[in-house]
């Protein structure tokens, strides 16, 4: 199993203020252990206890960051899990922290695919495809929110039989495939379909 890209939380051990032995830097110790052993379930459970204790400590920006990975962490294997509210907060504290470790772009991103997986309505949809255009728009580089966010609007265009919209989509989740070099045949196989039905 490829694992996540986490956002850069290694400074959570080294950065000053914060001691050896803070519950925040324990929990997202054993969350990051987790992690790395495959143990999903485990570090989702670390996960969420790392962005509380930030939370009860009031450390703003280990808790956006702690917030998003969590919500990644659940959208990308644990879809039936909240990952809205998580989501939700690292935007509004991306928003509060012009200078922290997040952009307000990949926070936008997260929470409008939290979103629109849960329910891809027509607003959630359009929610989405501004959230990518304004990701994009900022240079930044592509990731696992954004691919997935690609595989929403692709199943979403072939829901309402939109099958150019549905090709263009997988076309470029396809691309960030292949630009993170990732190893899902059965996606792959299921992005691949929408070029067949256009022949």
């Amino acid at each position: 199993m490829r694992l996540l890209v986490m956002i850069a939380c290694s400074f959570l051990l080294y950065a000053g203020g914060v001691q050896a032995t803070s519950p925040i830097v324990e929990a997202y110790k054993a969350y990051a252990e987790a992690l790395a052993q495959g143990d999903v379930l485990t570090a989702e459970r670390e996960g969420e206890k790392a962005w509380q204790e930030a939370e009860k400590a009031n450390n703003k920006n280990y808790s956006a960051i702690l917030a998003y990975n969590l919500a990644q962490l659940r959208i990308r294997y644990l879809p039936r899990e909240d990952a809205i509210t998580p989501a939700k907060r690292a935007l509004a504290l991306s928003k509060s922290l012009p200078d922290g470790a997040l952009t307000v772009q990949s926070t936008q991103l997260i929470n409008a695919l939290a979103i629109g997986i849960g329910k891809p309505n027509r607003s959630n949809v359009k929610a989405l495809k501004l959230a990518i255009s304004d990701f994009t728009s900022a240079n930044l580089e592509p990731n696992y929110p954004l691919f997935h966010s690609h595989i929403v609007l692709t199943t979403a265009a072939g829901k309402r039989r939109n099958w150019g919209e549905a090709l263009q989509q997988s076309t470029a989740a396809q691309s960030i495939y292949n630009t993170m070099e990732m190893q899902n045949a059965p996606i792959l196989a299921s992005l691949k379909l929408f070029e067949q039905r256009q022949n």
